[in-house]
């Protein structure tokens, strides 16, 4: 449904120019503009709540209003809604308390689908669209790795700033209303480091770190200077890579613990295996984005199969399977 929303909000920014328009207005019939507002109208009705004047309600509403942070992409504005945390609430008829799984956690098991590209994002974006007598308190990073959470830079209108040395991470955006107060969350990325090679993925382990895995064997299409290019490599087994030690993290997991990968979106997970030796190769039980490790204690090296729109690549990392589960935040080594 969200992705819906953000469809829906392209096309009223693109045509429109992010005009004010009340959700109760009476459009004339018959123009783009006037579908532009009835889908408006519609979302509004669903979530009570007037998306793009973010003008409140007469009534109190019964739990914080669904927030949108708001950016540019390939030329585009868009809007996104963000994932609503933790809050405290008055509904009129007593204070409501609600807690929220934390920011890793939720990106971890797909919650959050409001994703700022920091590569291509204007100036002066990203910005939380905040409701009229609503007040943004704090913004914080919350990097994967389980590294300190970072305060943010923002203005009293809701622009936050980000450091160039931001790479990936879940933002939560604290906000002040008069009924209560909230928390969301989106996530932010950036798409320009290298389109040559394939990203790089994270491997989320019980206690929500996220771990990059080192990139195998891949194969990869990308544009450059208007012409196609295609990148096949060669290079050592997984077996070997791990030998040497050239694959981190090293996870320490639980007998028959289930393990998440953040995927892309258009990416899919085709297979995964265990090794512990050249000739062994166990596969594992993968369900989307999650893969469940074998029963026995034993160490040895995982690898991940992940097919993307622009082509193929394997992922790996080492794992100890014992009683305790305790990882380090490893970085991989260079390749």
């Amino acid at each position: 449904m969200k992705k819906r929303f953000l469809m829906i909000f392209t096309a009223i920014l693109a045509l429109t120019g992010c005009s004010s328009q009340t959700p109760n207005s009476a459009p004339s019939a018959g123009s783009e503009t006037d579908l532009a507002a009835e889908q408006v109208n519609s979302v509004a009705a669903i979530t009570e709540i007037a998306w793009v004047t973010a003008e409140a309600p007469d009534e109190p509403l019964r739990e914080p209003p669904q927030l949108q942070v708001t950016y540019s992409g390939d030329g585009l504005a868009a809007c996104a809604a963000m994932t609503l945390g933790t809050y405290t609430w008055n509904d009129g008829e007593g204070v409501v308390c609600a807690d929220s799984i934390g920011p890793a956690a939720c990106a971890a098991e797909g919650r959050i689908t409001a994703v700022v590209d920091l590569d291509t994002a204007a100036e002066n974006e990203p910005k939380i669209n905040l409701w009229a007598g609503a007040e943004m308190t704090g913004a914080e990073l919350h990097p994967l790795d389980g590294e300190t959470i970072r305060a943010l830079d923002f203005t009293q209108d809701g622009v936050i700033s980000f450091p160039a040395d931001v790479y990936d991470g879940v933002v939560c955006v604290y906000a002040k209303f008069p009924e209560g107060n909230a928390s969301y969350f989106f996530m932010v990325e950036r798409s320009l480091t290298d389109p040559s090679q394939p990203p790089e993925l994270r491997v989320f382990s019980g206690d929500y770190i996220g771990f990059k895995m080192t990139r195998g064997a891949y194969d990869w299409t990308y544009t450059e200077n208007s012409e196609t290019c295609t990148v096949t490599t060669d290079i050592a087994s997984p077996w070997d890579m791990y030998q040497s030690g050239r694959v981190r993290p090293e996870l320490w997991v639980l007998p028959n613990e289930t393990l998440t990968v953040m995927l892309p979106e258009g990416a899919e997970m085709t297979a995964a295996e265990y090794r512990t030796s050249a000739e062994s190769a166990q596969p594992l039980k993968i369900s989307g984005g999650k893969l469940t490790m074998p029963q026995e204690q034993s160490a040895g090296v995982c690898t991940v199969s992940v097919k993307m729109p622009s082509g193929s690549c394997e992922y790996l990392f080492a794992v100890n399977i014992g009683e305790s589960a305790s990882s380090p935040a490893y970085e991989p080594v260079a390749e």
